[in-house]
């Protein structure tokens, strides 16, 4: 293929994917017709150089991380194993090629914390039966620890930490440490570079957060600390709007420090 012809074809698939607006939930058929489609554009650029240029990589990581919106339209439920793999592959054969990407290491470590959602959603569902109300006190004491008697709060932790060792919080640590490690990495190369961005930060606080949630206690804690470093630098943005629950979350428990 020639340059243009390449440009060309790029164009149209990210046209394609764009469609599929991850903003509206899609009908049964609208959601099939969707996949069919990513199928096809996946075995189309599998049989040509495309994903293997040099020249178009912000496409590539474009592409990739359209399809791996699609692959976990339903995160809480898991993926579309097929298509979440292979934008796997793709962001590991990018980040081989080019390691110090912002949008290769914010592909990957999103496309860890994406497979996190449907542990933590069932995590949430064990949370709120009501076996689990000693559990969900917890964090409330994490966080109260300035004014908390401490066997008070040692025995919170040991009540929190009994439910750590269960299959889905062991799942839930095995893919939020990468995200947060290739999340962290992200924001390093993203600053070193004069392009840290909000979403970047508000993304890693998101990760940390989930992994503070899911992490033998009081070691989370730096999790937590970790996450409320980034929400603040992303709150100072300019331009840059923090959502309503990450903006509460920093309202409610940004006094702690660093």
């Amino acid at each position: 293929m020639s340059n243009t012809t390449d440009s060309q074809s790029l164009a149209i698939i990210v046209r394609e994917l764009r469609r599929f607006n991850p903003d509206t939930e899609p009908s049964a058929d609208q959601l099939d017709q969707r996949i069919t489609s990513a199928r096809s554009i996946i075995r189309f650029v599998d049989q040509t150089s495309l994903l293997r240029s040099t020249t178009y990589v912000q496409d590539q990581v474009l592409i990739i991380s359209l399809l791996q919106d699609l692959a976990y339209h339903d995160p809480d439920s898991g993926a579309i194993f097929d298509i979440a793999q292979w934008c796997v592959r793709h962001w590991l054969r990018l980040l081989q090629q080019y390691p110090e990407d912002v949008g290769v290491l914010q592909g990957l470590g999103q496309s860890w914390l994406l497979r996190s959602q449907s542990s933590l959603a069932r995590i949430q569902r064990e949370e709120e039966s009501p076996s689990s109300d000693s559990y969900c006190s917890q964090a409330r004491s994490t966080y109260n620890d300035s004014w908390d008697e401490a066997a008070e709060i040692t025995r919170a932790n040991a009540e929190a930490n009994s439910w750590r060792h269960m299959a889905n919080y062991v799942e839930a640590r095995g893919t939020l440490v990468p995200a947060t490690e290739y999340l962290t990495r992200a924001v390093n190369v993203a600053e070193r570079n004069g392009v840290l961005r909000g979403q970047l930060l508000a993304l890693a606080a998101e990760a940390y957060m989930s992994l503070g949630n899911v992490a033998y206690a009081p070691a989370n804690e730096q999790y937590f600390r970790k996450a409320l470093a980034y929400l603040r630098r992303a709150s100072q943005i300019p331009g840059y709007t923090l959502s309503p629950y990450l903006r509460r979350y920093l309202e409610d428990y940004g006094r702690l420090p660093d």
